[in-house]
């Protein structure tokens, strides 16, 4: 029997010598591994409970909002100051195994390191890559300013790169910066034509 099918046929309620109570629950796995503040991840397993609120997510000790949940699935949010470390569940006192979990961008402020082309018009495509830099699929909010005026158009493709266009901005040198989720980088150079 595949994994999929045994994780479907475990039943959360087991008979125990006092009575019904909670099979211990159990992670497989966190899907994905690392994300930031604010993402959605998916735990599989087995032995949560179906109803949301039965199910207590700690991210290293830090609780977290379940937005789903079934006996073998859970879809729950990084939370606010959650770290780096080992995730668990809890259903009716009974605790899972702990499985370990990266928090991204909790390594400190957005820093950029490169921009290319480092020269281009109003309106190309350049590319900022460096640490921290937000992430498009959870929902942070990212501006990239080029002397101040906001880019029309900017994405996060994950923590190290940003896709983004030159606004209309003066010609010359020009300082470009990230701010991620109301943080600001470090400034690089690029020469507006």
């Amino acid at each position: 029997m595949n994994k999929w099918a045994q994780q479907i046929m475990v039943m959360a309620l087991v008979t125990t010598a006092g009575g019904v109570g909670w099979a211990q629950p159990e992670i497989d796995e966190i899907l994905p591994d690392a994300a930031h503040m604010g993402c959605t991840v998916a735990l599989v397993g087995n032995g949560f409970s179906a109803d949301p609120q039965e199910n207590d997510v700690s991210f290293n000790g830090t609780a977290a909002e379940v937005v789903y949940s079934d006996d073998w699935l859970l879809l729950t949010v990084v939370p606010a100051q959650a770290t780096s470390g080992l995730v668990t569940v809890t259903v009716a006192d009974q605790s899972s195994n702990a499985v370990p979990f990266t928090v991204l961008g909790a390594e400190g402020p957005p820093a950029l390191d490169v921009i290319e082309p480092a020269a281009g018009p109003v309106g190309a495509l350049v590319v900022l890559t460096g640490t921290n830099l937000g992430d498009f699929w959870c929902g942070q909010e990212l501006e990239v300013a080029f002397n101040g005026t906001e880019s029309p158009w900017a994405v996060a493709t994950d923590s190290t790169t940003i896709f983004t266009v030159v606004p209309n901005t003066s010609a010359g040198d020009v300082a470009v910066v990230a701010v991620v989720d109301g943080v600001s980088s470090n400034a690089v150079r690029f020469a507006g034509c």
